[in-house]
């Protein structure tokens, strides 16, 4: 195989996946949500000073359920596809489906809530000196979350249609 044909397969490979998650972005409100969440805890660990190690891990964790959440969307559609009418086994591999990201969104859960709490009062005080003493990038910081948020609840409300 050539250099040539070897460099456009990977790139393609690039875009299917980029498509992939365009598609989970599109159509999945809990994989929106969870981003939310994820840039949240990342976000609210920089502020509160986490150290590089604790950071990395909040990042894998954020990373483990995005993926999950992906996982559970993929194959619910090849159940949906392979078993259009209802079937036990295949609501059973939707349940374990979902059941996995469940599971991975409560680890990161317990981990992150071992973190923060380790000395809630040492973080908030550091989030609050970090905010004070660099108010542009924290505030720039904060502007991205909100609109992350936003991102991902916009299809929590209902549209009114106009008439």
């Amino acid at each position: 195989m050539s250099r040539a044909v070897y460099q456009a397969r990977w790139r393609r490979s690039f875009v299917y996946a980029a498509r992939g998650i365009r598609l989970v972005w599109r159509h999945e409100r809990n994989f929106r949500v969870q981003l939310a969440a994820g840039s949240s805890a990342l976000y609210a660990g920089a502020l509160a000073g986490l150290s590089t190690s604790a950071m990395l891990l909040v990042l894998v964790l954020v990373t483990l359920v995005l993926t999950a959440e992906t996982l559970n969307t993929s194959l619910e559609s090849l159940v949906d596809l392979v078993s259009p009418g209802h079937h036990a086994l295949a609501e059973a591999a939707k349940d374990l489906g979902a059941g996995a990201v469940l599971l991975s969104a409560f680890g990161a859960l317990a981990v992150g809530l071992v973190l923060f709490l380790d000395h809630p009062l040492r973080h908030t005080i550091h989030a609050l000196d970090t905010f004070r003493s660099h108010p542009f990038p924290s505030a720039m910081g904060l502007l991205v979350l909100v609109w992350i948020v936003c991102l991902a609840t916009k299809r929590l409300v209902p549209r009114r249609k106009s008439r």
